[in-house]
């Protein structure tokens, strides 16, 4: 009488763990998107935005701030759309009426909805209070109007926003193919197919 096959050290996962994994890695890529639209939507919320030739007044904390040209943005209703700003001079004045330096900012664009732009200055707002922010042609002209955008942080919100977008994806994706790995090679040790 022949004696029975030993049992497996260990029964074979289910397959449902493969349909885990693409669980995870769909939640992953959810979550991206929801962190994403929400990030961005808060970072578009947290510009000033202007018409130029003009000026507008801003109450500011201290920090460190961008001014962005907008060649495509709605506001107030209209659209405004404008390639370039040649002859436009811009100035800040702090509470006190003097001067702020401004200083050309590094390459940054964004393209949100309604609005596209990309950064023309820095200035730092030494301490908080009203600072007048102001746009005028070189020649006087009423036109053609343009709109400026302010915001504080917003290039280096934007990194952090893309990258923790992609940390989270990322995640989710690591996460759901080391289960399927682990699944499949677990079902392989128990003789069973895929």
């Amino acid at each position: 009488m022949s004696e029975p096959a030993p049992a497996a050290s260990g029964a074979a996962p289910s397959r449902l763990r493969y349909l885990l994994a693409l669980a995870i890695f769909l939640a992953g890529m959810a979550g991206m998107a929801a962190f994403l639209i929400t990030r961005l939507a808060a970072m578009q919320d947290g510009l000033t935005r202007f018409l130029v030739p003009g000026e507008q007044v801003l109450a500011l904390e201290p920090g460190a701030y961008t001014i962005f040209h907008e060649t495509h943005a709605v506001l107030d209703g209209k659209l405004y759309a404008s390639p370039g700003i040649a002859g436009l001079a811009v100035t800040v004045a702090g509470p006190d009426g003097a001067p702020v330096p401004i200083t050309p900012a590094s390459s940054g664009r964004y393209s949100f909805g309604e609005h596209t732009g990309y950064s023309i200055f820095d200035f730092t707002a030494p301490s908080a209070g009203s600072y007048t922010v102001a746009g005028r042609y070189d020649d006087g002209a009423p036109t053609p109007e343009v709109v400026l955008a302010v915001g504080a942080g917003f290039l280096s919100g934007l990194l952090g926003t893309i990258f923790g977008a992609l940390g989270i994806a990322f995640a989710g994706s690591i996460i759901a193919a080391g289960l399927a790995v682990l699944t499949l090679v677990r079902r392989r040790r128990a003789d069973f197919r895929f």
